[in-house]
């Protein structure tokens, strides 16, 4: 009886280490995680506040480009003349085929139009 006794003890006993031992390396894991996590957040927010030093440090140029590039005021007139560059340079000698075109396709357009109503 005795043997059964102490058996049973000893099972009790090695059951509580056992247990023990599974909740102290979950907690290991919880607290090593947590610290991975803290040290990640650490390096997010030096990285972050590294941009926005960058971004200060450059906003003063940007703004002055920006409002270089908002003053200047282009007429029409250049404007029609770059696309018209930049069609020959894509369509070659068919350029006035394409406003050709266009202009037909926006009259089929109007036409269009008035028989809706």
């Amino acid at each position: 009886m005795t043997t059964i006794l102490n058996r049973l003890e000893t099972a009790v006993t090695t059951a509580k280490q056992t247990s023990h031992t599974v909740v102290s390396a979950g907690l290991g894991v919880y607290a090593s995680t947590l610290d991975k996590y803290q040290a990640t957040a650490e390096q997010a927010s030096g990285k972050y506040q590294a941009l926005v030093e960058k971004g200060e440090a450059v906003e003063p140029k940007i703004k002055q480009q920006w409002s270089e590039l908002t003053s200047q005021q282009l007429p029409l007139e250049a404007i029609q003349n770059q696309a018209q560059s930049i069609r020959t340079k894509v369509f070659g000698t068919k350029a006035q085929q394409l406003e050709d075109l266009e202009q037909k396709l926006d009259n089929l357009a109007l036409l269009i139009a008035d028989l809706k109503k």
